[in-house]
């Protein structure tokens, strides 16, 4: 079995943080109150047959 790992580039992406501001963090903010973020959240892993995975960690060792 191969070694999985992630692409450097991608982690470097990963690594800087993000500031929200203005009417996209009010946005995340109300989705977050509303429960909204976990629909929008859970859709994709419902669709893909993969909800039940959802808490798996596959890069963890």
């Amino acid at each position: 079995m191969s070694k999985l790992t992630f692409d450097k580039a991608i982690i470097e992406n990963l690594k800087r943080p993000y500031k929200f501001t203005g009417f996209t963090l009010k946005q995340i903010k109300f989705f977050a109150r509303t429960g909204l973020i976990n629909i929008m959240w859970n859709k994709p892993l419902k669709q893909n047959s993969v909800f039940d995975k959802n808490l798996d960690r596959p890069f963890i060792q």
